[in-house]
């Protein structure tokens, strides 16, 4: 899902350092026609790929204080966090 990272972002919790946006990402689109087909396999590797992601995120943070993000706009942003 498309994200849209907050302003105030610095030194907040994880579930505050971004937002849903309105959009909906195509890898979610094919999941539900996935899910109307019978692929439940590719729904499975789709939800492990992105908990994967999530915990790589999360490590990485926890490790140097701060994600990488990159901004709709296309800048990149340092966000500091504290997930201790």
């Amino acid at each position: 899902m498309a994200v849209k990272i907050p302003e105030d972002a610095a030194g907040t919790p994880l579930e505050d350092t971004v937002r849903p946006q309105e959009t909906i990402s195509p890898l979610v689109l094919m999941a539900v026609e996935w899910w109307k087909t019978g692929e439940i396999d590719k729904i499975i590797q789709y939800c492990k790929q992105d908990v994967e992601v999530t915990r790589d995120i999360f490590e990485y943070g926890r490790k140097n204080g701060h994600v990488k993000l990159r901004r709709a706009e296309g800048a990149n942003v340092e966000v500091k966090v504290n997930w201790n």
